[in-house]
């Protein structure tokens, strides 16, 4: 299911583009995209880029990593995330997730803080759900690693932050079609540190920086350079995000209310402290029989439920990635069952669940 919903204000907002005939990647409607996105998030620098898979690139080549360099992450991600790490030709590491919350925490990295070669971690924010950041940043400190934030699917979940540690964060956000902004392909990078936002400039575009009125080659770079329209269509998106994300919010809380009272179905807990706004509705099934079944009806009734993508230690391509013990991961993929939220219609979504829920009660 898709997250957009067309609105007037969009086609005015890409026609005013279009009437202006200046379609350059570095015009003023990207700069003020930026600005725009920057001021609703709250902190830090923004820079807009192609893809949430170009934003996690960017985060990590300014935190200096390149080849050979080893890249924590949770096997529970979307494949970008891994691919993001192989394409600056650093490799990635394996880790297990929290069981109750589903995301890395300071004890499911502990077992890899020793491992060769290691530089840093990159911490999902699953489902609308974060990770502690305080507590991994203070452990990424003390045993100097980086750490890149995941938040293609938490635009406006929150979770308090130490201001000592705002200049240390680096963010990365997707809007592709099933994110809570959707502008079809795009990203954002979020860093308190100016100088890494300027790094972030000339690696956005083909390595080149603006050196008096002349762009010059300075380092190596591929073009990661957002589209104007998608600028446009994120400006006018950007004002009813915060009404779409609390209709997220309403579907989400009514779906854990009603799974609440249920003893054989489970919902993810929250990292404490964190006002999710959810990306994907999620329940576990304990019963894998019924959980089969369920899945089986709501595939005849097109309702959007499904399994979540397999985590990346089940994919051909990373069977050889070192990892850590998974068992809290796999648990997760045999026993999920995850509704791609749509932030309209909320009482038909939240309806068709139950009722589907309610069948094999």
């Amino acid at each position: 299911m898709n997250s957009y919903k067309w609105h007037i204000n969009d086609t005015l907002s890409i026609d005013r583009v279009l009437k202006s005939e200046n379609l350059n990647s570095y015009c003023e409607e990207v700069r003020l995209w930026e600005s725009d996105f920057k001021k609703w998030i709250g902190w830090g620098n923004a820079i807009s880029v192609s893809s949430g898979t170009s934003a996690i690139i960017i985060g990590l080549k300014i935190q200096g990593i390149t080849t050979g360099d080893v890249v924590a992450l949770p096997s529970l991600t979307f494949a970008a995330t891994a691919q993001a790490v192989e394409s600056v030709g650093a490799i990635p590491l394996f880790v297990d997730v929290d069981p109750e919350t589903f995301v890395i925490t300071p004890d499911t990295i502990k077992p890899i803080l020793s491992y060769p070669k290691l530089k840093g971690l990159i911490g999902v924010h699953l489902f609308g759900n974060m990770c502690p950041i305080n507590e991994i940043i203070d452990l990424c400190e003390r045993n100097s690693l980086f750490f890149l934030e995941d938040a293609a699917q938490a635009l406006g979940s929150q979770i308090y932050v130490k201001d000592s540690f705002k200049n240390k964060r680096s963010v990365a956000y997707s809007f592709d079609s099933k994110k809570h902004l959707s502008i079809g392909q795009g990203g954002m990078i979020i860093c308190g540190d100016i100088k890494k936002i300027d790094s972030a400039r000339t690696f956005r575009h083909c390595g080149l920086s603006n050196i008096n009125d002349a762009w010059v080659a300075v380092t190596h770079g591929t073009n990661h350079l957002i589209c104007t329209l998608q600028a446009a269509l994120g400006r006018s998106i950007l004002k009813r995000l915060i009404e779409l994300n609390e209709i997220r919010c309403h579907i989400g809380t009514q779906l854990n209310d009603y799974v609440n009272k249920m003893s054989e179905m489970r919902i993810l807990k929250p990292t404490e402290g964190c006002n999710v706004v959810p990306h994907r509705w999620v329940v576990l099934i304990t019963d894998l029989q019924k959980k089969k079944q369920i899945l089986q009806k709501a595939q005849e009734e097109n309702i959007p439920l499904s399994t979540l993508y397999k985590p990346l230690h089940m994919h051909p391509h990373y069977k050889t990635v070192h990892k850590t013990e998974l068992k809290n991961t796999d648990f997760f993929f045999h026993h999920n069952l995850c509704l791609d939220i749509a932030p309209y219609e909320p009482e038909t979504q939240i309806k068709r669940v139950i009722e589907l829920l309610d069948y094999f009660r």
